[in-house]
């Protein structure tokens, strides 16, 4: 087998690699033979080195090596807090890393999640996508390439109106490694809330302002500037809305990401050959480039060492 990692300018989750394999080693990696991962969205990012995080990937192959620490309540312990959970909604805090994602309608929650795994809405195992809350209870959609990872579709914040706290026990949001929640141009109190109560639980929280490829393009036509400076005035905005919507409401901890579906898309699609080359032959405009490459970097590390023995353990410390 050959691997062949290309490298650029940025210390950080993007990467291209290319893999040729005979034989069932490829089965390992979770992948086919003869493929050609984020070719395209890759060489727009000018990769660098990351043989750190590489290899963190690849330890994602593997179950964690202890279960997600949760609060006890209600007069149980942590571990059969972990069974309720796996009983009523199927989440193995145990053997799986966890992702919930939640925000309101219409925000891009659901390409977000289909982003991520690689797939196109009308493909088996995608998550519905629509402008119509469908989900009252959280539904998993588990990771092609990563058997232990899930991605977990949630209810939007204000989908039931009941107090953010009972919101996110009945939801069992607890149990997640870490919860991305999906907004549009303003961050509403019901998210805030949720926010308040993630932090309260030990769950790290990450807001994503998807559906950046619209509104770079509003901002084009409205404007009349060139593509890469609606990209640096969205930049902007997405600044002022971390100062302004988080971190003067008491969240400066909680980072803001602005990200592109099609951007993911193309760092986790994994293509045939012909498939590459039929995208490259049609000249398909360049991807835009946010804060994908970060958004993945941080909530996967975080994800991984949260879950092994030394962290836990001094995570525990009182």
């Amino acid at each position: 087998m050959i691997i062949v990692i290309e490298t650029g300018a940025y210390s950080c989750y993007p990467f291209t690699i290319y893999i040729r394999t005979m034989g069932a080693e490829m089965s390992q990696l979770g992948m086919t033979a003869g493929l050609e991962i984020g070719k395209a969205v890759m060489g727009a990012m000018k990769p660098l080195v990351v043989q750190a995080l590489t290899a963190l990937l690849a330890k994602l192959q593997e179950k964690p090596e202890c279960p997600k620490d949760v609060p006890a309540a209600g007069g149980m312990t942590a571990e059969q807090m972990r069974e309720a959970a796996r009983k009523a909604v199927g989440i193995d805090c145990t053997n799986h890393y966890n992702f919930g994602v939640t925000g309101i309608s219409g925000t891009g929650k659901s390409s977000f999640i289909n982003a991520v795994r690689g797939l196109k809405s009308n493909e088996p195992g995608a998550a519905p996508v629509g402008e119509d809350e469908t989900t009252l209870k959280i539904a998993p959609f588990p990771h092609a390439s990563y058997p232990h990872i899930v991605l977990w579709d949630t209810p939007g914040c204000g989908t039931f109106k009941i107090p953010a706290a009972d919101y996110f026990q009945e939801q069992q949001l607890f149990c997640f490694d870490f919860l991305i929640v999906i907004i549009g141009r303003n961050i509403k109190e019901d998210e805030l809330a949720i926010a308040k109560e993630a932090r309260k639980n030990n769950v790290p929280v990450f807001f994503v302002r998807s559906k950046a490829d619209d509104s770079i393009a509003n901002i084009v036509n409205d404007e009349g500037v060139t593509r890469q400076q609606a990209v640096q005035k969205f930049k902007k905005i997405i600044e002022a809305q971390q100062e302004n919507q988080l971190n003067k409401q008491g969240f400066p901890e909680v980072p803001l990401f602005a990200v592109s579906s099609r951007t993911l898309f193309n760092l986790f699609r994994v293509r045939t050959r012909a498939e590459s080359e039929t995208m490259q032959a049609a000249n398909v405009i360049p991807d835009v480039v946010l804060d994908e490459h970060k958004l993945m970097q941080t909530v996967l590390t975080l994800a991984y060492h949260r879950r092994q023995y030394i962290s836990a353990a001094v995570e525990t410390l009182p």
